[in-house]
């Protein structure tokens, strides 16, 4: 519509033109040398139209010869544009295909009709080099891709993987740093430097980059927490192991802090406050996180903070009281099957055979579990001796389910004890009732554990 409107102003135009020379009637003379014409003014401006009309065609035609060769040369270049950019596509596809002997070849093709582009025609160099099992040539290549601002991510990266590859941590680490200034942002680069810092054991760098990574939202925030407390805890660890008490018991608080439920960090930070005579702190941890998860091992440091009796009071040989000491921990959370296993322990260490027996019913009927019935079959073993009550508990544990243990969440093997760093890997051990691959395996190990629960690696 508005194009039509534009015609038609155009049109008008020129029809107001020739009607106004045409209301002005008169000629044109023109004198040279002895010529001598007289023109219509109409057919002057006619003529004169047709001049200039005529002039610029002929600059058009001479400036076409002129560039004739430029524009061949642009030509050919968009040519070679094409193509290169067709063998990178071609080339590409190959690579994701896994076909090497096209790749090879599209890169060379697009090598050589995009011989200033230092960006993918140089990546797919490397992508073919690597896929040839050239690995030297193509970390020449990548490394090429460093000189070009615009595609120096595609080296760092290629670099990067070349050196994961290589098993070169050290050297991915760095790379990946750099793929992060790069692009700091980018979540997949954020968990790669994170892993490689944690396999490392760059605690502090970790650490770092794990805030960094839970802002981009790489790392949920519950997994951060859980990994910030195995980080302090390989920490502490080492300091123990290296008799820095101080740093290691400031490593635990902070550790309880982000979880005070946590067994690994109770048991450990309790330890600690009964070392130093702080037996109240140690059963205040203790009691909190049993209220929140009642755990054995909460039960086996509950044991280690009991009050001494005084011989002055001549209750040494009182066997109820470390009966009562673990009654008190039943009672913060009575229907916990764990604290009436807890107590049991206790009476069955002591010999008081009835107090055992009933918890052991108490915790049946809370949770059946295999434990529950291999109790009852030693304290039977140990109180009655009756056969037929000891083969009617055995068959009752080997249908039960099988007990909470520390397993590898990666693999399902099982270990002893908890550790932030595992076979597998780091902070993969939590707490859990094992798959059915390691229940069968455990089955079939006659009864020794060691054939399948493993000491967990010290950091």
């Amino acid at each position: 519509m508005i194009r039509a409107i534009i015609f038609m102003i155009k049109v008008a135009l020129l029809v107001g033109l020739a009607v106004w020379v045409a209301d002005r009637p008169g000629s044109v003379a023109i004198e040279w040398m002895e010529y001598k014409f007289t023109l219509h003014m109409g057919v002057f401006l006619l003529v004169f139209l047709f001049a200039v009309m005529l002039a610029i065609a002929v600059f058009g035609v001479i400036k076409g010869v002129a560039d004739f060769p430029k524009s061949l040369k642009r030509y050919r270049e968009y040519l070679c544009r094409e193509k290169g950019y067709k063998a990178l596509t071609l080339g590409l596809t190959a690579v994701a295909a896994g076909d090497s002997k096209s790749a090879v070849y599209q890169a060379q093709r697009a090598t050589r009709f995009l011989p200033e582009d230092t960006g993918l025609p140089l990546l797919l160099q490397a992508q073919a080099e690597r896929m040839s099992g050239k690995e030297e040539e193509a970390r020449e290549t990548f490394a090429l891709l460093l000189q070009d601002k615009n595609a120096a991510f595609l080296g760092v990266r290629g670099l990067l993987q070349a050196a994961l590859d290589m098993e070169n941590y050290p050297k991915a680490l760095e790379l990946g740093r750099e793929a992060l200034r790069l692009h700091p942002k980018q979540p997949w680069i954020l968990r790669v430097v994170y892993d490689l810092e944690i396999r490392l054991q760059d605690w502090e760098a970790a650490r770092k980059t794990l805030y960094r990574a839970e802002r981009a939202g790489a790392v949920k925030t519950e997994k951060a927490n859980s990994d910030r407390i195995a980080m302090l805890l390989a920490e502490a660890d080492k300091d123990l192991e290296q008799d820095d008490r101080t740093a290691a018991f400031k490593k635990l608080k902070k550790a309880h802090g982000y979880d005070p439920s946590f067994a690994p960090t109770v048991t450990r930070l309790a330890k600690m406050h009964i070392q130093k005579r702080h037996r109240l702190k140690a059963v205040s941890a203790i009691e909190k996180a049993w209220k929140a998860a009642p755990h054995p091992e909460l039960a086996e440091v509950w044991d280690l903070a009991a009050p001494k009796i005084s011989k002055k009071k001549n209750k040494t040989d009182d066997p109820m009281a470390r009966l009562k000491w673990f009654e008190k921990l039943l009672a913060l959370k009575p229907a916990s099957g764990e604290g009436h296993i807890a107590v049991a322990q206790a009476a069955m260490d002591d010999g008081l055979w009835g107090e055992a027996r009933a918890h052991l019913k108490a915790a049946e009927e809370v949770e059946p579990s295999r434990r529950v019935y291999t109790m009852l079959v030693s304290l039977e073993e140990r109180s009655t001796q009756n056969e037929e009550a000891i083969m009617g508990w055995t068959d009752k544990a080997e249908d039960a389910q099988l007990d909470r243990q520390w397993v590898c969440s990666e693999t399902g093997r099982i270990y002893l004890e908890w550790a932030p760093v595992s076979a597998q890997g780091f902070n993969t051990v939590e707490w859990a009732c094992p798959d059915a691959g390691s229940a069968s395996a455990f089955l079939a190990a006659d009864g020794s554990e060691e054939d399948v629960m493993l000491e967990a690696p010290k950091v």
